[in-house]
């Protein structure tokens, strides 16, 4: 991931980066709090642009590589990587939203935060999102998106990925959501994570 250096912000929004293994749940929680947020709250969820068709089970803007290699060449992107063969990014745009005082959320990755980080300081809140080995597993054979090697190389890869985030968590805070157990327990507690920075986060009342 390539990034300008730490830019300067001119308000205390707060950006949070979900990050965690492919099939742990994260655009399915973002979904759901995003349905559950009340209208003009502050909290704005960011789209990521990624060289991959378009699936129903993951919301990003889909775009091909000569298409993402424009946007990166004019400087559209504010953080970009590539991962399990594709490449990923993150708009120019939350930039704006951050500094007019919008709180972002958005899908990241784990193995560039410490990249963020250096880009957006003390403003980067990191939820890091895990389930069981046993649970993955069943999650991403169930969603036939990968070959049976491929699914093999991201429980391998999510192993190592351990590793990183003791690593990480020595350098800045790093909060774990466990999404294993029941999806409506998990979907609570990231709303909580979310809104305890900000009183007007607040779900919408039934």
């Amino acid at each position: 991931m390539q990034t300008p250096s730490h830019q300067h912000q001119t308000s205390n929004a707060k950006l949070f980066m979900l990050v965690g293994p492919s099939g742990c749940g994260k655009d399915s929680l973002l979904a759901q709090v995003r349905v559950q947020l009340c209208e003009g709250t502050p909290l704005l969820f960011a789209h990521r642009y990624i060289t991959r068709c378009k699936n129903n089970s993951e919301d990003h803007i889909s775009l091909s590589t000569l298409e993402f290699e424009q946007r990166k060449q004019q400087g559209l992107f504010t953080l970009h990587w590539k991962a399990n063969n594709c490449q990923y990014a993150i708009g120019r745009e939350i930039d704006l939203w951050l500094n007019a005082g919008q709180n972002v959320i958005f899908n990241g990755s784990r193995e560039h935060i410490l990249q963020a980080h250096q880009r957006f300081g003390d403003a980067l809140r990191v939820i890091w999102i895990e389930v069981s080995p046993e649970i993955l597993r069943q999650r991403l054979e169930q969603r036939k998106r990968e070959s049976t090697v491929e699914i093999e190389q991201r429980l391998h890869r999510n192993q190592q990925q351990q590793a990183n985030k003791n690593m990480i968590s020595q350098q800045l805070t790093v909060v774990t959501l466990d999404n294993s157990g029941p999806f409506t327990v998990a979907v609570q507690r990231l709303q909580h994570l979310v809104y305890q920075h900000q009183e007007s986060l607040k779900p919408c009342s039934a």
